[in-house]
């Protein structure tokens, strides 16, 4: 059975990207550090890093191995938490992707105001995000559609529209009507998620843009942020930059022939007749925003 710290020490080593300075992170000799990769390495008959003279790098292998593990060091943390802390309060567990928790978190600070409990977000990818609910070690995620298990319910909560935008004083921030056509010759960055992503770099492409010119990042503030700072182009959900649009620092392109582009979210609870008051006022919420009439929480 794989040890959960020696998961944690390949953790840390992939996110240092060094022997040493996991060693100093974790207040180990670096002789320890080897000898626990080297074990984990044995156990699962594969290497997990390359040398090399800017450090370690993971294989193909430790990529694959790396989300499970950081699932593993996250869990057993809150484990511990959940042992320490006091009954008379809760800790409230949710999963989301990066990309969400902007918009969702204060929705469910909102929602959740009443309750006495400590409320703990953490990312993760739709696929874990289900994965931790129907275990157990998460309350409630929020995802996309994916496949999950059948003691899992996925319930529909918004629709994010994907759009075009700029900053201000970019050469195309005063055109009154564009096309994706025209996009070509700016660089863009492009979080390419959720309905109409594929057919939108489909166009790019059949332009043709170079492909310098086409930059996919992740998560979609990554490509807000190099719309505000960089001159790019960012295409990503409304919500990411609803208030940089708010205040004028970024405009929305008017492309015309932008495909209908939306990320749709959903609430993931587990499948069961009774669950706790929190989830079911969470749950009443998200039914609320879903049943209005742009099913949009960007706004709020």
């Amino acid at each position: 059975m794989l040890s959960t710290y020696d998961l944690h020490v390949f953790a840390t080593i992939a996110e240092e990207g060094s022997f040493s300075r996991s060693a100093t992170r974790l207040h180990l000799a670096q002789p320890s550090i080897s000898d626990k990769v080297a074990r984990l390495e044995r156990q699962l008959g594969t290497a997990l890093f390359v040398r090399n003279n800017r450090g370690v790098q993971l294989t193909g292998a430790g990529r694959r191995l790396l989300p499970y593990a950081q699932r593993c060091v996250s869990l057993t943390e809150d484990a511990v938490r959940a042992v320490k802390a006091n009954d008379a309060e809760m800790t409230y567990r949710v999963l989301m992707h990066s990309s969400f928790a902007p918009t969702i978190m204060p929705f469910l600070i909102d929602v959740l105001a009443e309750f006495p409990l400590e409320l703990s977000n953490n990312d993760a990818h739709s696929e874990h995000v289900v994965e931790a609910v129907a275990d157990g070690a998460a309350d409630i995620g929020f995802t996309i559609a994916v496949p999950h298990p059948h003691n899992v319910r996925l319930e529909p909560f918004y629709a994010d529209p994907v759009v075009c935008v700029a900053d201000c004083d970019h050469p195309l921030a005063e055109a009154r009507e564009l096309e994706v056509a025209d996009l070509v010759g700016h660089t863009l960055a492009v979080n390419v998620w959720g309905d109409g992503a594929d057919r939108f770099v489909e166009m790019l492409r059949s332009a043709p843009i170079a492909a310098t010119a086409l930059r996919p990042v992740s998560p979609a503030e990554t490509a807000a942020a190099l719309a505000r700072h960089r001159g790019h182009i960012a295409v990503c959900t409304r919500s990411t930059v609803s208030l940089d649009l708010a205040d004028g620092r970024l405009v929305e392109l008017p492309v015309v022939d932008l495909p209908r582009w939306l990320v749709r979210v959903f609430l993931v609870v587990r499948d069961e007749p009774a669950r706790d008051a929190p989830t079911e006022a969470v749950r009443a919420a998200v039914a609320e925003v879903y049943t209005s009439e742009d099913s949009q929480l960007y706004g709020r």
